[in-house]
Protein backbone atom coordinates (compact mmCIF):
# COMPACT_ATOMS: atom_id res chain seq x y z
CA UNK A 1 0.00 0.00 0.00
CA UNK A 2 3.37 2.42 1.15
CA UNK A 3 4.41 1.86 -2.61
CA UNK A 4 1.01 2.51 -4.41
CA UNK A 5 0.50 5.50 -2.55
CA UNK A 6 4.24 6.20 -3.80
CA UNK A 7 3.32 5.71 -6.97
CA UNK A 8 0.00 7.92 -7.15
CA UNK A 9 2.12 10.49 -5.89
CA UNK A 10 5.02 10.27 -8.19
CA UNK A 11 2.08 9.80 -10.90
CA UNK A 12 0.25 12.91 -9.77
CA UNK A 13 3.66 15.45 -9.69
CA UNK A 14 4.22 14.09 -13.09
CA UNK A 15 1.25 15.13 -14.40
CA UNK A 16 1.42 18.52 -13.12
CA UNK A 17 4.79 19.07 -14.22
CA UNK A 18 3.21 18.49 -17.66
CA UNK A 19 0.42 20.04 -17.22
CA UNK A 20 2.68 23.17 -15.90
CA UNK A 21 5.01 22.56 -19.36
CA UNK A 22 1.96 22.45 -21.17
CA UNK A 23 0.56 26.00 -19.95
CA UNK A 24 3.50 27.71 -20.52
CA UNK A 25 4.01 26.43 -24.01
CA UNK A 26 0.59 27.76 -24.74
CA UNK A 27 1.30 30.98 -23.31
CA UNK A 28 4.62 31.34 -25.45
CA UNK A 29 2.28 30.64 -28.33
CA UNK A 30 -1.06 32.70 -27.08
CA UNK A 31 0.73 35.87 -29.34
CA UNK A 32 -2.81 37.69 -28.79
CA UNK A 33 -3.12 37.31 -24.76
CA UNK A 34 -6.46 35.77 -24.93
CA UNK A 35 -5.61 33.14 -23.03
CA UNK A 36 -6.11 30.00 -26.01
CA UNK A 37 -4.30 29.40 -29.07
CA UNK A 38 -6.15 30.44 -32.46
CA UNK A 39 -5.91 28.25 -35.00
CA UNK A 40 -2.90 30.88 -36.78
CA UNK A 41 -1.05 30.58 -33.50
CA UNK A 42 -1.41 26.65 -33.27
CA UNK A 43 -0.16 26.17 -36.81
CA UNK A 44 3.17 28.67 -36.11
CA UNK A 45 3.17 26.50 -32.41
CA UNK A 46 3.62 22.96 -34.83
CA UNK A 47 5.58 24.52 -37.39
CA UNK A 48 7.96 26.00 -34.57
CA UNK A 49 8.31 23.01 -32.22
CA UNK A 50 9.07 20.87 -35.15
CA UNK A 51 11.74 23.25 -36.49
CA UNK A 52 13.07 23.18 -32.65
CA UNK A 53 13.18 19.90 -32.57
CA UNK A 54 15.49 19.14 -35.67
CA UNK A 55 17.85 22.22 -35.13
CA UNK A 56 17.98 21.86 -31.25
CA UNK A 57 17.31 25.09 -30.92
CA UNK A 58 14.46 27.60 -28.93
CA UNK A 59 13.03 30.68 -30.76
CA UNK A 60 12.44 33.20 -28.24
CA UNK A 61 9.69 35.33 -27.70
CA UNK A 62 10.88 38.37 -30.34
CA UNK A 63 11.72 35.43 -32.53
CA UNK A 64 8.42 34.13 -32.83
CA UNK A 65 6.12 37.35 -33.30
CA UNK A 66 8.54 38.15 -36.08
CA UNK A 67 6.63 34.95 -37.68
CA UNK A 68 3.39 35.64 -36.73
CA UNK A 69 1.02 36.42 -39.93
CA UNK A 70 0.71 39.85 -40.23
CA UNK A 71 -3.21 40.23 -39.75
CA UNK A 72 -2.96 39.11 -36.09
CA UNK A 73 -0.88 42.35 -35.16
CA UNK A 74 2.34 41.27 -35.18
CA UNK A 75 3.47 42.69 -39.23
CA UNK A 76 6.02 45.20 -40.36
CA UNK A 77 4.55 48.81 -39.55
CA UNK A 78 6.97 51.32 -39.69
CA UNK A 79 11.09 50.10 -39.14
CA UNK A 80 9.47 46.63 -38.37
CA UNK A 81 9.85 43.55 -39.48
CA UNK A 82 8.39 41.76 -42.91
CA UNK A 83 4.93 39.96 -42.37
CA UNK A 84 5.68 35.87 -42.49
CA UNK A 85 3.03 34.59 -44.23
CA UNK A 86 -0.62 34.17 -44.43
CA UNK A 87 -1.85 31.00 -42.14
CA UNK A 88 -2.60 27.62 -42.72
CA UNK A 89 -1.63 28.47 -46.78
CA UNK A 90 1.73 29.44 -46.55
CA UNK A 91 3.46 32.78 -47.12
CA UNK A 92 1.19 35.45 -49.22
CA UNK A 93 2.41 36.10 -52.91
CA UNK A 94 4.99 39.40 -52.99
CA UNK A 95 3.21 42.33 -52.32
CA UNK A 96 3.39 44.42 -55.64
CA UNK A 97 5.03 47.13 -55.30
CA UNK A 98 6.63 48.31 -58.06
CA UNK A 99 3.67 48.99 -60.48
CA UNK A 100 2.69 51.34 -57.58
CA UNK A 101 5.86 53.68 -57.76
CA UNK A 102 7.05 52.72 -61.18
CA UNK A 103 6.51 56.23 -62.46
CA UNK A 104 8.65 56.02 -65.89
CA UNK A 105 6.49 52.31 -66.76
CA UNK A 106 10.24 50.71 -67.12
CA UNK A 107 9.48 47.49 -65.03
CA UNK A 108 11.97 48.56 -61.99
CA UNK A 109 12.19 51.21 -59.40
CA UNK A 110 15.20 53.78 -59.35
CA UNK A 111 16.09 57.14 -57.63
CA UNK A 112 13.20 59.22 -56.17
CA UNK A 113 10.80 55.90 -57.35
CA UNK A 114 13.12 53.22 -55.01
CA UNK A 115 13.28 55.78 -52.37
CA UNK A 116 9.47 56.68 -52.11
CA UNK A 117 8.56 52.93 -51.89
CA UNK A 118 11.04 52.24 -49.25
CA UNK A 119 9.83 55.40 -46.97
CA UNK A 120 6.49 53.21 -46.63
CA UNK A 121 8.53 50.68 -45.60
CA UNK A 122 10.01 52.26 -42.71
CA UNK A 123 12.85 54.40 -45.22
CA UNK A 124 16.57 54.14 -45.50
CA UNK A 125 19.27 54.77 -48.01
CA UNK A 126 19.35 54.47 -51.75
CA UNK A 127 22.85 55.98 -52.14
CA UNK A 128 24.38 54.46 -55.15
CA UNK A 129 28.05 53.21 -55.39
CA UNK A 130 30.06 55.79 -58.14
CA UNK A 131 30.40 54.05 -61.22
CA UNK A 132 34.12 54.19 -60.86
CA UNK A 133 34.29 52.64 -57.88
CA UNK A 134 31.79 50.18 -59.00
CA UNK A 135 33.85 49.48 -62.59
CA UNK A 136 36.64 49.04 -60.61
CA UNK A 137 35.74 45.91 -58.26
CA UNK A 138 33.56 44.59 -61.17
CA UNK A 139 36.99 44.29 -62.64
CA UNK A 140 38.76 43.25 -59.61
CA UNK A 141 35.80 40.41 -59.82
CA UNK A 142 36.80 39.24 -62.99
CA UNK A 143 40.70 38.85 -62.91
CA UNK A 144 39.88 37.00 -59.57
CA UNK A 145 37.09 34.80 -61.42
CA UNK A 146 39.12 34.10 -64.51
CA UNK A 147 41.88 32.76 -62.56
CA UNK A 148 39.56 30.01 -61.24
CA UNK A 149 37.13 29.15 -64.49
CA UNK A 150 36.29 25.63 -64.18
CA UNK A 151 38.10 23.31 -67.12
CA UNK A 152 36.03 21.87 -69.77
CA UNK A 153 33.16 24.34 -69.03
CA UNK A 154 31.07 22.18 -67.20
CA UNK A 155 26.90 22.78 -67.14
CA UNK A 156 25.52 24.92 -64.00
CA UNK A 157 24.47 22.10 -61.92
CA UNK A 158 27.54 19.76 -62.36
CA UNK A 159 27.81 18.41 -58.94
CA UNK A 160 31.60 17.69 -59.50
CA UNK A 161 31.80 20.94 -60.09
CA UNK A 162 32.29 24.13 -57.12
CA UNK A 163 31.80 27.38 -58.90
CA UNK A 164 32.13 31.14 -57.57
CA UNK A 165 29.49 33.40 -58.22
CA UNK A 166 30.52 37.16 -57.00
CA UNK A 167 27.55 39.80 -56.49
CA UNK A 168 28.48 43.28 -56.76
CA UNK A 169 25.48 45.91 -55.65
CA UNK A 170 24.78 49.02 -56.93
CA UNK A 171 23.82 50.51 -53.38
CA UNK A 172 25.22 50.57 -50.07
CA UNK A 173 23.06 49.74 -48.39
CA UNK A 174 21.85 46.64 -50.52
CA UNK A 175 21.25 44.37 -47.44
CA UNK A 176 18.86 47.26 -45.62
CA UNK A 177 16.64 47.46 -48.43
CA UNK A 178 16.70 43.92 -49.08
CA UNK A 179 15.16 43.02 -45.82
CA UNK A 180 12.98 46.31 -46.30
CA UNK A 181 11.22 44.90 -49.77
CA UNK A 182 11.27 41.33 -48.16
CA UNK A 183 8.09 39.64 -49.65
CA UNK A 184 7.66 42.69 -52.27
CA UNK A 185 8.23 42.55 -55.96
CA UNK A 186 11.40 44.91 -55.94
CA UNK A 187 14.40 43.58 -56.66
CA UNK A 188 17.75 45.27 -55.56
CA UNK A 189 20.42 45.48 -58.82
CA UNK A 190 23.76 44.06 -58.70
CA UNK A 191 26.34 43.26 -60.95
CA UNK A 192 26.85 39.29 -61.73
CA UNK A 193 30.17 37.71 -62.48
CA UNK A 194 31.06 34.00 -63.15
CA UNK A 195 33.60 32.21 -64.72
CA UNK A 196 35.35 35.49 -65.88
CA UNK A 197 32.52 37.19 -67.11
CA UNK A 198 29.97 40.00 -66.32
CA UNK A 199 26.30 39.90 -65.87
CA UNK A 200 24.63 43.26 -66.29
CA UNK A 201 22.16 44.41 -63.78
CA UNK A 202 20.67 41.14 -62.31
CA UNK A 203 18.05 41.80 -59.69
CA UNK A 204 18.33 40.17 -56.04
CA UNK A 205 16.22 39.24 -53.25
CA UNK A 206 16.12 37.71 -50.08
CA UNK A 207 13.83 34.30 -50.68
CA UNK A 208 12.78 31.61 -48.07
CA UNK A 209 10.62 31.62 -45.32
CA UNK A 210 12.27 29.33 -42.41
CA UNK A 211 15.74 30.39 -44.11
CA UNK A 212 14.80 33.99 -43.28
CA UNK A 213 13.31 34.83 -40.08
CA UNK A 214 15.05 31.75 -37.81
CA UNK A 215 18.96 32.50 -39.15
CA UNK A 216 20.86 34.76 -36.58
CA UNK A 217 23.69 35.51 -39.03
CA UNK A 218 23.37 37.86 -42.49
CA UNK A 219 23.58 34.47 -44.26
CA UNK A 220 20.33 34.14 -46.13
CA UNK A 221 18.98 32.99 -48.59
CA UNK A 222 19.14 34.48 -52.22
CA UNK A 223 16.74 34.64 -55.72
CA UNK A 224 18.72 35.69 -58.65
CA UNK A 225 17.17 36.93 -61.65
CA UNK A 226 19.71 37.53 -64.36
CA UNK A 227 17.62 38.98 -66.80
CA UNK A 228 16.31 41.20 -64.59
CA UNK A 229 18.17 44.90 -66.44
CA UNK A 230 18.88 42.79 -70.18
CA UNK A 231 15.91 41.14 -71.54
CA UNK A 232 16.69 37.38 -72.50
CA UNK A 233 19.77 37.43 -70.39
CA UNK A 234 20.76 33.95 -69.21
CA UNK A 235 23.53 32.03 -66.89
CA UNK A 236 24.46 28.94 -68.98
CA UNK A 237 20.97 28.99 -70.25
CA UNK A 238 19.13 29.72 -66.35
CA UNK A 239 17.44 32.92 -66.34
CA UNK A 240 16.73 32.33 -62.56
CA UNK A 241 19.17 31.30 -59.49
CA UNK A 242 18.16 30.13 -55.90
CA UNK A 243 20.57 30.40 -53.68
CA UNK A 244 20.04 28.21 -50.36
CA UNK A 245 21.64 29.14 -46.86
CA UNK A 246 21.19 25.68 -45.86
CA UNK A 247 19.65 26.49 -42.27
CA UNK A 248 18.86 23.52 -41.23
CA UNK A 249 21.75 21.54 -43.07
CA UNK A 250 25.11 21.97 -41.66
CA UNK A 251 26.62 19.56 -43.96
CA UNK A 252 24.61 21.46 -47.23
CA UNK A 253 24.24 18.05 -48.79
CA UNK A 254 20.81 16.93 -47.90
CA UNK A 255 19.11 18.45 -51.22
CA UNK A 256 21.81 18.20 -53.14
CA UNK A 257 21.99 14.20 -52.52
CA UNK A 258 17.93 14.25 -52.34
CA UNK A 259 17.36 15.57 -55.71
CA UNK A 260 20.43 13.67 -57.02
CA UNK A 261 18.91 10.55 -56.35
CA UNK A 262 14.89 11.57 -56.91
CA UNK A 263 15.90 12.94 -60.72
CA UNK A 264 16.45 8.65 -61.45
CA UNK A 265 13.20 8.03 -60.40
CA UNK A 266 10.84 11.06 -60.95
CA UNK A 267 10.64 15.11 -62.00
CA UNK A 268 13.08 17.17 -59.48
CA UNK A 269 15.47 19.80 -59.49
CA UNK A 270 19.06 19.81 -60.61
CA UNK A 271 21.07 20.70 -57.77
CA UNK A 272 24.63 21.59 -56.45
CA UNK A 273 26.62 23.49 -54.71
CA UNK A 274 28.60 27.53 -54.98
CA UNK A 275 30.60 28.99 -53.38
CA UNK A 276 28.89 33.20 -52.75
CA UNK A 277 31.39 36.29 -53.42
CA UNK A 278 29.55 39.70 -51.79
CA UNK A 279 31.04 42.52 -52.53
CA UNK A 280 34.40 41.09 -52.03
CA UNK A 281 33.60 39.43 -49.09
CA UNK A 282 33.72 35.71 -49.01
CA UNK A 283 30.09 34.59 -47.85
CA UNK A 284 31.16 30.38 -48.01
CA UNK A 285 28.87 27.83 -49.62
CA UNK A 286 25.38 27.87 -51.12
CA UNK A 287 23.17 25.02 -52.29
CA UNK A 288 22.24 26.37 -56.21
CA UNK A 289 19.08 24.79 -56.36
CA UNK A 290 17.24 25.03 -59.96
CA UNK A 291 14.13 26.97 -60.33
CA UNK A 292 10.77 25.37 -60.82
CA UNK A 293 9.70 27.32 -64.15
CA UNK A 294 9.35 27.07 -67.91
CA UNK A 295 12.73 26.00 -68.67
CA UNK A 296 12.55 22.85 -66.08
CA UNK A 297 9.31 21.94 -67.39
CA UNK A 298 11.27 21.88 -71.22
CA UNK A 299 14.07 19.76 -69.61
CA UNK A 300 11.72 17.50 -68.01
CA UNK A 301 8.67 17.19 -70.28
CA UNK A 302 9.81 18.58 -73.61
CA UNK A 303 7.72 21.21 -73.63
CA UNK A 304 6.81 24.81 -71.89
CA UNK A 305 3.19 24.63 -72.26
CA UNK A 306 0.85 23.80 -69.75
CA UNK A 307 0.18 24.82 -65.75
CA UNK A 308 1.99 25.19 -62.85
CA UNK A 309 1.01 26.03 -59.12
CA UNK A 310 3.13 26.00 -56.21
CA UNK A 311 1.99 24.72 -52.55
CA UNK A 312 3.18 26.77 -49.91
CA UNK A 313 4.80 25.80 -46.60
CA UNK A 314 1.44 26.12 -44.38
CA UNK A 315 -0.86 22.92 -44.07
CA UNK A 316 -4.26 22.48 -46.36
CA UNK A 317 -2.39 22.11 -50.11
CA UNK A 318 -2.88 17.86 -49.95
CA UNK A 319 -5.41 18.22 -52.89
CA UNK A 320 -8.58 18.02 -50.29
CA UNK A 321 -11.97 19.02 -51.83
CA UNK A 322 -13.02 22.12 -51.19
CA UNK A 323 -15.96 22.70 -53.28
CA UNK A 324 -16.61 23.99 -56.80
CA UNK A 325 -15.44 27.79 -56.30
CA UNK A 326 -12.25 28.91 -57.12
CA UNK A 327 -11.30 31.17 -54.47
CA UNK A 328 -11.53 28.38 -52.13
CA UNK A 329 -8.28 27.11 -53.90
CA UNK A 330 -6.19 30.75 -55.09
CA UNK A 331 -4.68 30.88 -51.62
CA UNK A 332 -3.03 27.84 -50.94
CA UNK A 333 -2.65 26.92 -54.59
CA UNK A 334 -0.48 30.00 -56.23
CA UNK A 335 -1.05 29.90 -59.82
CA UNK A 336 2.31 30.13 -61.46
CA UNK A 337 1.47 30.00 -65.50
CA UNK A 338 0.04 33.16 -66.70
CA UNK A 339 -2.87 33.65 -69.92
CA UNK A 340 -4.46 30.56 -69.02
CA UNK A 341 -8.14 30.40 -70.04
CA UNK A 342 -9.89 28.43 -66.94
CA UNK A 343 -6.89 27.10 -64.80
CA UNK A 344 -8.77 26.08 -61.92
CA UNK A 345 -11.25 23.53 -63.23
CA UNK A 346 -9.02 20.66 -64.14
CA UNK A 347 -7.19 20.94 -59.89
CA UNK A 348 -10.61 20.80 -58.89
CA UNK A 349 -11.61 18.13 -60.73
CA UNK A 350 -8.82 16.40 -59.70
CA UNK A 351 -9.34 17.26 -55.89
CA UNK A 352 -12.78 16.07 -56.18
CA UNK A 353 -12.20 12.52 -57.18
CA UNK A 354 -9.40 12.40 -54.69
CA UNK A 355 -12.35 13.02 -52.43
CA UNK A 356 -13.76 10.29 -49.50
CA UNK A 357 -16.66 10.09 -51.95
CA UNK A 358 -15.38 8.72 -54.94
CA UNK A 359 -15.56 4.99 -55.28
CA UNK A 360 -13.00 3.08 -56.18
CA UNK A 361 -14.38 1.00 -58.84
CA UNK A 362 -14.09 5.08 -60.23
CA UNK A 363 -11.03 5.33 -59.30
CA UNK A 364 -9.73 2.46 -60.83
CA UNK A 365 -11.44 3.49 -64.33
CA UNK A 366 -10.62 6.97 -64.32
CA UNK A 367 -8.06 8.44 -62.63
CA UNK A 368 -5.01 7.71 -64.50
CA UNK A 369 -6.79 9.78 -66.78
CA UNK A 370 -5.98 12.92 -65.12
CA UNK A 371 -2.92 11.74 -62.82
CA UNK A 372 0.24 10.29 -63.06
CA UNK A 373 -0.17 7.46 -60.64
CA UNK A 374 3.27 5.91 -61.02
CA UNK A 375 5.13 8.98 -60.94
CA UNK A 376 3.06 9.83 -57.76
CA UNK A 377 4.06 7.13 -56.32
CA UNK A 378 7.55 7.17 -56.46
CA UNK A 379 7.74 10.56 -55.47
CA UNK A 380 5.70 9.38 -51.98
CA UNK A 381 8.44 6.51 -52.01
CA UNK A 382 11.58 8.87 -52.44
CA UNK A 383 10.20 11.75 -49.79
CA UNK A 384 9.31 8.63 -47.18
CA UNK A 385 12.95 7.35 -47.71
CA UNK A 386 14.61 10.64 -46.99
CA UNK A 387 12.45 11.52 -44.19
CA UNK A 388 11.25 14.90 -46.15
CA UNK A 389 9.77 17.17 -43.45
CA UNK A 390 8.34 19.13 -46.04
CA UNK A 391 5.99 18.23 -49.38
CA UNK A 392 3.00 16.35 -49.67
CA UNK A 393 3.58 13.51 -47.76
CA UNK A 394 4.68 15.43 -44.72
CA UNK A 395 2.03 18.37 -44.26
CA UNK A 396 0.39 18.58 -47.74
CA UNK A 397 2.53 21.81 -48.23
CA UNK A 398 6.17 22.80 -50.10
CA UNK A 399 5.99 21.37 -53.05
CA UNK A 400 4.65 21.60 -56.71
CA UNK A 401 2.01 20.65 -59.02
CA UNK A 402 2.45 20.82 -63.04
CA UNK A 403 -1.21 19.67 -65.44
CA UNK A 404 0.76 18.68 -68.58
CA UNK A 405 -0.77 20.06 -72.13
CA UNK A 406 -3.04 16.79 -71.90
CA UNK A 407 -4.20 17.51 -69.33
CA UNK A 408 -2.39 14.96 -66.66
CA UNK A 409 -1.38 16.22 -63.37
CA UNK A 410 1.98 15.22 -61.77
CA UNK A 411 3.27 16.28 -58.36
CA UNK A 412 6.91 17.64 -58.01
CA UNK A 413 8.62 17.80 -54.87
Amino acid sequence: MKQLKTIIALMLITAGWTLQANAQEQKRFDLNGDGKLSDEEDDLRLRITSFEAFTGDKLSREEIEKMQPPDRGFGRGPGGMPPFGGGRGGPRPPEKLVEQFDENKDGKLTGAEREAALNTRGGGNVSLISKEALHNSVETDVQTSLASIPEGSPSLYNAQTLRTLYLRFHHEDWSEQMNAFYRTDIEVPAELIVDGKVYPEVGVHFRGTSSYFTVRSDKKSFNIAVDYGKDGQRLYGYKTLNLLNGHVDASFLREVLYNRIARDYIPAMQTNLVKLVINGENWGVYINLQQYNKDFLAEQFGTKGGVRWKVGPGRGGALTYAGDDPTAYQETYQLKTKNIEAPWQGLIALCKMLDETTSDAELVENLSSILNIDQVLWQLAVSNVFMDDDGYIHKGGDYTIYQDVNGRFHLIP
